[in-house]
């Protein structure tokens, strides 16, 4: 650090060494202070900083632009320490013009959250109706997942679902004893006989080989035959006393 020295005159001695010396002192105080004018001087009239609290900038090494990136700072001290490794949670319901700090490619903004929502909905959402891609990693839209489980039920084939009764006696079917019978619907049906006579029901994957599934009661009471008959399968019943006959198709 720069030293000022300075000389006293000599006591008792001539106007021209007082002025000498006077001189050379004025010289080595101005080579001291260097460039400082008044106004800089000034300054210090009212600095009330310590030598301790002055050391601190022994060494620094920013420069002027980064020292003015100060310049117009509002933050309190408590918002910086949320900076500073805060861990300290407040309870907030958060609405649309809140903003989160990010790092936009090496800049620092405020970002809404709509915008933070409208990324999550994109990076983790998909919406497929038919859920096609199969991800074990992203979450169905509600509309997605409405709309395949409505698609799945219309393709149901479940016994009695979108089926109705269908009789001979109400004229909706024809059916005769001893014939055969394919169901081509597509889905299961169930076939309700009721006979008489020791008369059996029988099916069959082919139409020619035969097995029998119920058989009716000897002695003239009415014995009910309930098959559920699968689709393609072939189905008879081997006698004509029928009393009735009805299909759920």
């Amino acid at each position: 650090m720069a030293t000022f020295s300075y000389t006293v005159p000599t006591v008792g001695g001539s106007e021209d060494t007082w002025g000498t010396t006077l001189n050379a002192n004025w010289a080595n105080l101005s080579t001291f202070l260097g460039s400082l004018d008044s106004a800089e001087l000034a300054v210090l009239g009212g600095l009330t900083a310590t030598t301790a609290e002055l050391n601190l900038l022994d060494g620094a090494t920013a420069t002027t632009a980064e020292i003015n990136i100060l310049d117009g700072v509002t933050a309190t001290t408590a918002e910086i320490n949320i900076l500073d490794g805060g861990t300290a949670a407040t309870a907030t319901t958060l609405v649309d013009a809140d903003r989160l700090v990010a790092n936009d490619n090496g800049t620092m903004v405020q970002v809404a959250m709509t915008d933070i929502s409208t990324y999550a909905f994109t990076a983790l959402s998909i919406d497929e109706d038919d859920m096609v891609s199969d991800s074990a990693s992203k979450l169905p839209t509600q509309q997605s997942v409405k709309a395949y489980v409505d698609t799945a039920i219309a393709a149901v084939t479940s016994l009695g679902v979108g089926q109705t009764w269908q009789t001979v006696a109400d004229g909706d079917i024809t059916r005769s004893g001893n014939t055969s019978y394919q169901n081509t619907t597509g889905r299961p049906i169930q076939v309700n006989v009721a006979t008489e006579n020791n008369i059996s029901f029988q099916v069959s994957t082919d139409g020619s080989t035969w097995k029998t599934v119920s058989t009716g009661i000897s002695g003239g009471d009415k014995a009910p035959h309930n098959v559920i008959v699968p689709d393609q399968i072939y189905y008879r019943v081997t006698g004509t006393n029928i009393a009735g006959w009805a299909e759920l198709r």
